[in-house]
């Protein structure tokens, strides 16, 4: 669910005057550590891809990035701004930009250029523009600690349901991502997953029945259900899949 709230993000912070992110915005513009090693790169066009490339998967980025170094359970575990400058030093792209190819790799990206460019944590961004204006109380971070509002880190850790792998192994609980968080680090609720599946399918403010919370009830404020509609906002044809296009997320 991550890649969404990443993507929703962007497309908010994309309205607001003075935040810094556009989604014409290269990682050039945002990332200076790269840029200044733009003579050691592998592929100097990385720096000309987009915010919107990477959240519409057009990047031409690998599905992973180089330089893993976690568990078997979660490979991004212990992902550093070292690994990730490092990773886009050897990064080689696809040779369309432009064309459908998900990746994980480009929404880590993308999750950390938003920091840089903000100064604010994914987390806190994600808190501040959704989930807070959507009162989703039971969405924030795996890791063991949230900005989700009346949720202790405690409480929270012990509500993650873990995960299993075909033999019955527990795998991928509550384990950090890294500086590549912006691909997959959060988890919910069904109940919040209800209250972003009718904002996104366009209840506004005071639409619907009486029933359920104040979130549902109310739906999307109008700032977020226009980063909605820009999300929405169909960009490219995917080559894998004939007749299908590509948003953001």
């Amino acid at each position: 669910i991550t890649k969404v709230f990443t993507a929703l993000v962007l497309a908010r912070l994309s309205a607001v005057p003075g935040s810094g992110v556009f989604l014409t915005a290269t990682v050039g513009d945002l990332y200076p550590a790269l840029l200044g090693q733009r003579a050691q790169m592998r592929d100097p066009r990385l720096l000309e891809v987009t915010l919107e490339h990477l959240a519409s998967h057009t990047a031409g980025m690998p599905r992973m990035p180089p330089r893993l170094h976690g568990t078997p359970n979660n490979p991004f575990s212990g992902y550093t701004d070292d690994d990730l400058l490092q990773a886009c030093l050897q990064l080689e792209l696809a040779p369309h930009l432009g064309t459908f190819f998900y990746s994980n790799f480009g929404f880590g990206l993308l999750g950390r250029l938003l920091e840089k460019a903000t100064g604010a944590p994914l987390s806190s961004l994600i808190s501040t523009h959704v989930t807070t204006p959507l009162e989703m109380r039971d969405t924030g971070s795996a890791a063991g600690t949230t900005d989700a509002p009346g949720l202790s880190p405690l409480d929270w850790s012990s509500r993650v349901a873990p995960g299993h792998a075909e033999d019955g192994a527990v795998t991928w609980r509550n384990s950090s991502y890294g500086v590549l968080h912006g691909n997959g680090f959060l988890t919910s609720s069904l109940a919040d997953m209800a209250v972003l599946a009718r904002a996104m399918l366009g209840h506004a403010d005071g639409e619907g029945d009486s029933s359920g919370t104040g979130a549902e009830r109310r739906g999307a404020p109008a700032a977020l259900r226009a980063a909605l509609a820009e999300m929405f906002r169909l960009r490219v044809q995917s080559e894998s899949r004939q007749h299908s296009a590509v948003g953001l997320g």
